[in-house]
């Protein structure tokens, strides 16, 4: 979770934060100094951590319209501390949950837009977990080939 946000220097569409995450453990929180690179005529705004307490921190909001009242919003996400205390607890489930609460913010934002402009809130589409849903196939197909070889050893 975002707990904090300083702005630290601008140049033209590149911005530089710093930024503290609460970490949700009782462990120091993580702090990182994101640089974020705007390109309004894709409508994607991409970010990576410059440095800081994340090995890798990297992703990207883009815009796609679809019609004249909606749009789809995709967001990439990667983010890994490069050292892990709890090998029992997957990095994938907090990407995961990450994403959930960053298209939550966006969705009271576009909502509190949509109320002061006078229009009503449309219907929430719910995440689609591509990656996750890919790696969890993989393991299947991967779990159902190496039975079926062990299978035909005994054979």
């Amino acid at each position: 979770k975002l707990k904090e946000i300083k702005l630290v220097k601008k140049e033209g569409s590149r911005v530089w934060l710093d930024m503290v995450f609460s970490n949700l453990f009782l462990f120091s929180d993580f702090k990182a100094r994101m640089v974020y690179d705007e390109n309004p005529a894709q409508m994607l705004l991409s970010y990576k951590i410059e440095q800081g307490d994340f090995k890798k921190f990297y992703g990207s909001w883009k815009l796609s319209p679809v019609n004249q009242t909606h749009s789809l919003v995709e967001l990439r996400l990667y983010q890994y501390v490069g050292w892990w205390w709890f090998p029992f607890i997957p990095s994938s489930a907090f990407n995961n949950s990450l994403v959930s609460e960053l298209l939550n913010s966006l969705r009271k934002q576009v909502e509190k837009c949509q109320l002061e402009n006078g229009s009503k809130p449309e219907e929430v589409i719910k995440p689609i977990w591509r990656k996750s849903r890919y790696k969890e196939l993989e393991k299947k197909k991967a779990k159902a080939e190496a039975k079926k070889a062990k299978k035909e050893q005994k054979d």
